[in-house]
């Protein structure tokens, strides 16, 4: 029988890969929005600026997401340790 441990770490996996695979999701259906959204305001430069603006946010924050997570136990890590030199000096 599986104990809650197991359960946890199971959990734990498919929580991880699970906001991937909904944020790349999220993400391509973001694109395939914009470029209706683009071929639909071709004639209004304006409109298409502010859409193209939208479309750089999206891709940074993606980016942003995938880099934290593939870092996320360098900077679990470096947070410790800041945590630990802040809090050892009120340790006296």
């Amino acid at each position: 029988m599986a104990t809650v441990e197991d359960l946890q770490q199971l959990l734990k996996r498919l929580i991880f890969y699970s906001k991937g695979e909904g944020l790349t999701l999220q993400v391509a259906i973001h694109f395939t929005n914009m470029e209706i959204t683009l071929i639909k305001y071709s004639e209004d430069t304006l409109h298409m600026m502010k859409a193209l603006i939208t479309l750089g946010t999206c891709v940074q924050l993606y980016v942003k997401f995938i880099i934290g997570h593939k870092k996320a136990s360098e900077l679990k890590l470096l947070i410790d340790n800041i945590e630990q030199d802040i809090l050892q000096c009120y340790q006296n």
